[in-house]
């Protein structure tokens, strides 16, 4: 037990200093910390982490993921409440996001499902959230079902996202021509390198192995002339696209 202590002391300590440099705290605390370990954490903690902690974004995201870690179902149970007793599309929505984040995806259907209704029948957004719950759960079929409703009651809607769900909806349905097509469409204008490098994929799949090179030399040379952060967020595709392009051995 006294080595439990000692390590938890350590950690903390080591806690604060890591948050007081990261969140570039005055100078003074770094001191402190790094001279007096002890009552310097305990001090730092009262007067600078716990306001940060309640105050900022950082931190009500850092409180509610602990909280979420600690009392995995709390939300769930609490917007399942307020959906009984509301009885709204607000309440429901809230309830079924609550329920696909928990992986509980014939219960999120279900929510989703029951918000269609009235005004809101073809309300894209929720037909659109309902797709991807359908997708989620290992159903493309119904979520090409309700994509093609969607796009046929709300021909204005325009969703990259939507688009690109459409696709590989198509694709694991083994619609791989139909496929092609959308993810060429998409990959047009879709933020990010994703839809480009999912092309390059469906392209080499389908034997076009000129047109998946052409797919990822694309992906590459758009990430070259990206500004970091987008580079870092399309880390995942870029690299496939080299390993793709790179000569077999």
């Amino acid at each position: 037990m006294p080595y439990f202590l000692a390590a938890a002391g350590v950690a903390f300590q080591l806690g604060m200093l890591i948050h007081a440099i990261r969140t570039g705290r005055e100078q003074m605390w770094i001191y402190v910390l790094a001279l007096v370990p002890g009552v310097g954490s305990i001090a730092y903690f009262v007067a600078e982490f716990l306001p940060w902690l309640m105050s900022s974004p950082e931190g009500r995201r850092a409180a509610r993921s602990l909280q979420k870690a600690l009392d995995p179902e709390r939300d769930l149970r609490r917007y399942a409440a307020e959906a009984r007793l509301s009885d709204t599309v607000d309440s429901k929505l809230k309830l079924a996001e609550e329920l696909a984040s928990a992986k509980r995806y014939d219960d999120a259907i279900a929510a989703y499902r029951s918000c269609l209704a009235g005004l809101f029948e073809h309300e894209p957004k929720i037909m659109l959230a309902l797709a991807s719950v359908e997708f989620e759960k290992g159903d493309p079929a119904a979520a090409c079902k309700t994509l093609e409703a969607l796009a046929e009651h709300n021909r204005d809607f325009r969703s990259a996202e939507g688009h690109l769900l459409y696709a590989r909806a198509l694709e694991n349905c083994g619609r791989l021509e139909e496929a092609r097509d959308e993810y060429r469409a998409v990959a047009d204008y879709y933020p990010g390198a994703e839809a480009r490098a999912r092309y390059g994929m469906i392209l080499k799949r389908l034997g076009d192995e000129d047109g998946a090179r052409q797919a990822f030399k694309d992906v590459i040379d758009h990430a070259e002339l990206a500004p970091r952060h987008v580079r870092r967020h399309n880390a995942e595709w870029i690299a496939m696209a080299k390993r793709e392009s790179a000569p077999a051995a």
